[in-house]
């Protein structure tokens, strides 16, 4: 794997987790200002909740992705210097 490459990843996975614990951050400790909302019967707790829930999954998501990836590039080009040695 070039250094780039790996910096890359790197760069993204650190990115995507420490945006992920900001959003946690922000809704534990403003919790009590999110709670009224989300039990509220107004149009916005649903939406609020599943913005809270998918912003949550796709930045995990994301770093699962990072780290499925570099594993995965770095097996096939285990394999394929195998095959060319």
């Amino acid at each position: 794997m070039k250094v780039q490459t790996r910096n890359k990843y790197v760069f993204w996975l650190l990115f995507y987790l420490l945006a992920s614990t900001v959003l946690y951050y922000l809704v534990f400790s403003y919790n009590e200002n999110i709670l009224p909302i989300i039990q509220s019967k107004k149009i916005i707790a649903p939406l609020l909740a599943m913005f809270i829930v998918l912003a949550a999954s796709e930045l995990y998501g994301n770093v699962v992705s990072i780290i499925f990836k570099n594993t995965l590039e770095k097996k096939l080009n285990l394999n394929r210097l195998k095959r060319k040695g």
